[in-house]
């Protein structure tokens, strides 16, 4: 390896190395990109539950049957807290992973961008965009904001407990 992330074969100019470098950094990329879609969708089908969870326990409290027994209103306090938790902690460890995996993606694109242009004449851009400023990173804005919001819902939710609590 030389001094950069490129392989020394592939820099000499041999297209065939060139060609094999950009389908495995492609592929790369591409294993990358499916890594954050599935942490995406799975941050989104847990909070999906969580907020039905939390949602029934808002239906449950308010039951005037319910109302009666303290043992019940404090368990429902209690699932409204472990709720947020795990929401929050669920939001911040994705979070890591989705961020993980775009450092990941960036390293791979850097150590394309690292060949000399006439090396890669013959291939197509290997992360979309071309050379419209950060098209990439834009794309990329959802999968890292989608984690921070939950995250903070979550984190307004414990508070307004709290506030609920202290009142």
């Amino acid at each position: 390896m030389n001094e950069s992330n490129t392989p020394d074969d592939v820099v000499s100019c041999d297209k065939g190395k060139i060609t094999f470098f950009y389908e495995h950094t492609r592929n790369q990329i591409q294993h990358e990109d499916n890594l954050i879609n599935q942490r995406v969708v799975w941050l989104l089908q847990v909070n999906g539950f969580l907020f039905a969870a939390y949602a029934f326990t808002l239906v449950a409290q308010s039951n005037t049957s319910c109302k009666a027994t303290t043992g019940f209103t404090l368990l429902v306090v209690f699932s409204r807290f472990i709720l947020s938790f795990v929401g929050i902690i669920l939001s911040f460890m994705l979070k890591r992973g989705i961020s993980a995996a775009e450092k990941s993606i960036d390293e791979l694109v850097k150590s394309w961008d690292e060949l000399p242009p006439d090396h890669k004449k013959n291939c197509p851009q290997i992360c979309g965009g071309g050379g419209w400023g950060n098209i990439r990173k834009d794309g990329a804005f959802p999968s890292v904001l989608i984690p921070l919001a939950l995250g903070l819902a979550w984190i307004l939710i414990l508070l307004s407990q709290i506030l609920l609590i202290i009142k």
